[in-house]
């Protein structure tokens, strides 16, 4: 059975800027995909590309295994809700979400409509607000329309272009929750565009992270937050502390790391040896700041700042060279105290190898040199 959704090679040119380059990527049936990436980094143009918006330069687009790439908009059985919604401000609630059932591609008698549009209600709890324009609807309900029109059709796929950012946290955290629902309902396939982690890791199935218009890395929100495949995607994912060493020993599979003038212990991956230079990660929630540890990495620095966050303390401890490393706690009774000397300490196994640079082979005339 083909992929649901395939993105092959895709590339977008504007003259001498590229939006996509060589963008590929996949999604299972039922499955919610998020696209997550920076301003800029291409996400809203792939899915205009899918949707058939944007005409790509190259590349192809395939739905159950046929090509779509140059099939039109309307006879792509596309779902489609944009960030600013595109409510008919002359239509009902009612009106606007039967819309689609009422153009050629979708036609469907009055019965049908009613039970479709009424189905949509319930399932949106939109119930009582099928009279109201959208200008008497709040933003939460005026999205809730605009999604409920682009499911009434029972579309092969739904792409979501930052539906939420318009949003306030309360209301946006509790539409992701909708998203979920709806989604495990409905069972459809789902691509949704933001640029927003947390709201990423919330709603996906899995997340493929665009960065200047390249696909960096897919995976479930564990994998691309445990074990990031770079630098960019660990710093995009939420904070974390990073660093370069050099690898001076190797002993019952732990790599011993020269760190500036600190010496740490990592769990060794396959293919490293002595003289390596690697980049480590260490994420903030890991960190405890306190009395070191003797069966963990140690390194003594001083609290710069210190703040409490409710959920956890942040705490940012300047070491000896001068590098800053943040520690993230569950809030204790007090507050540490800026200017306090103390210890950073974490398990040798929550820090993750994010690069190696093996050293130059060296030939054997080179070596005996």
């Amino acid at each position: 059975m083909p992929t649901f959704l395939e993105v092959r090679e895709i590339e977008k040119r504007y003259g001498s800027s590229t939006a996509l380059d060589s963008v590929s990527f996949e999604v299972e049936e039922g499955d919610l995909n998020v696209i997550l990436g920076p301003s800029g980094s291409g996400k809203s143009t792939l899915l205009k590309v899918i949707a058939g918006l944007v005409v790509p330069t190259s590349g192809r687009v395939f739905i159950k295994g046929i090509d779509i790439t140059d099939v039109p908009i309307e006879q792509r059985n596309i779902g489609l809700v944009m960030q600013g919604y595109a409510l008919f401000p002359h239509l009902t609630a009612y009106q606007n979400v039967a819309f689609p059932l009422r153009t050629s591609a979708h036609r469907c008698d009055q019965r049908e409509v009613r039970e479709r549009v009424q189905r949509m209600f319930a399932l949106t709890g939109l119930e009582g607000l099928e009279e109201r324009r959208p200008s008497e609807l709040s933003g939460g309900q005026q999205q809730r329309v605009a999604l409920a029109r682009a499911l009434v059709f029972d579309p092969d796929i739904l792409l979501l272009d930052e539906p939420l950012a318009a949003l306030d946290r309360e209301l946006r955290e509790r539409m992701q929750e909708e998203i979920r629902k709806i989604h495990r309902t409905l069972g459809t396939t789902v691509v949704f565009v933001t640029h927003d982690q947390t709201e990423a890791m919330k709603v996906a199935d899995l997340i493929t992270i665009l960065n200047r218009g390249r696909v960096v890395q897919t995976g479930s929100a564990r994998e691309l937050y445990e074990s990031p495949s770079d630098e960019f995607v660990a710093r995009f994912l939420g904070g974390t502390n990073l660093v370069t060493g050099m690898v001076t020993s190797i002993c019952n599979g732990v790599l011993n790391v020269q760190v500036g003038g600190f010496k740490l212990r990592v769990p060794s991956i396959a293919g490293l040896c002595v003289e390596t230079q690697v980049t480590l990660m260490v994420r903030p929630e890991k960190v405890r700041v306190g009395v070191p540890d003797s069966g963990a990495n140690s390194l003594p620095g001083t609290i710069v700042d210190s703040t409490y966050l409710g959920s956890a303390i942040q705490t940012d401890v300047s070491l000896s060279d001068g590098t800053v490393w943040r520690s993230n706690m569950t809030p204790a009774s007090s507050h540490f105290q800026t200017g306090s000397p103390t210890h950073l300490h974490w398990r040798i196994e929550d820090t993750r190898v994010l690069a190696a640079l093996q050293p130059p082979s060296i030939s054997p005339l080179e070596a005996s040199i």
